[in-house]
């Protein structure tokens, strides 16, 4: 993918690294990050490492799964797992509102739009 990126926008710099440590010494405007923290299992480091990267002023917006993302599917994950006698990890983060990375009083900035879940449910239900 990066690869794919990289020749389709030679103009623009693409990274490869561990979002909890961004080891990068630029400072930047802006950073959007689209379903990429559901992955961080340690989220909340990773939104730090962002933010220690943001000029002041700068803006960070992030997209990914929430509470009850895809519920359905990791229900039957479990399920499946049990019934085979693996053992079963979630490896996503999806926290609920109150939870989300970013919105820590312990951080020196402010989520102008708020931390929230947003519904998009999906059309399928279990016995689909």
């Amino acid at each position: 993918m990066i690869r794919q990126a990289r020749q389709a926008y030679p103009a623009i710099r693409f990274e490869v690294g561990d979002a909890r440590e961004l080891t990068l010494e630029e400072t930047f405007d802006a950073v959007f990050s689209n379903a990429t923290l559901h992955w961080v299992k340690e989220a909340e480091r990773a939104v730090e490492a962002i933010h220690r990267r943001l000029k002041p002023g700068g803006r960070s917006v992030a997209e990914f799964g929430g509470k009850g993302n895809i519920a359905t599917l990791m229900n039957g994950f479990e399920r499946r797992f049990q019934q085979l006698g693996l053992p079963w990890s979630n490896p996503w983060y999806n926290p609920a509102s109150a939870n989300m990375p970013g919105c820590s009083k312990s951080m020196d900035w402010t989520c102008e739009k708020g931390c929230r879940l947003t519904g998009r449910p999906s059309s399928k239900t279990e016995k689909d």
